[in-house]
């Protein structure tokens, strides 16, 4: 089958199945490695490697966002550990799960605001206050 025929939903599917790995893909498409990369060239202006790691690093944001954790995340996700995750994940955002993860909650809400912290009690307290005792 044609790799151009797929939507972007589609192409999700088959990343999915295909562990996220571009000789996979080109598998299940019918096609060589080589004309993946041609198509992905000029449908999305990027390599298969690269659109993968988009794609499987907005997915687990998403997820993160939602309070999953990170290392069950990166076994899902076909990466070989936490730290892989994190290596891949810093190259399509610069910036860790975690700390994107913690942003976007405080952004829309969900936890506590940017410059605060919980205590070892749960109440919440600004990290600024705590730059006056040093």
């Amino acid at each position: 089958m044609g790799a151009r025929l797929f939507s972007a939903d589609d192409w999700a599917k088959l990343a999915k199945q295909a562990d996220y790995q571009p000789a996979q893909l080109a598998t299940l498409c019918g096609i060589s490695l080589r004309q993946l990369e041609r198509n992905f060239e000029r449908e999305f202006h990027k390599t298969p490697t690269v659109w993968l790691r988009e794609l499987r690093c907005a997915e687990i944001l998403s997820r993160l966002s939602k309070g999953e954790r990170s290392k069950a995340l990166a076994s899902e996700f076909k990466f070989s550990d936490g730290s892989h995750l994190c290596h891949e994940f810093k190259k399509v955002y610069a910036s860790s799960p975690r700390k994107l993860a913690f942003r976007l909650k405080a952004a829309v809400g969900l936890g506590p605001p940017l410059g605060t912290a919980t205590d070892g009690y749960g109440q919440q307290m600004s990290l600024l206050d705590n730059l006056s005792d040093l």
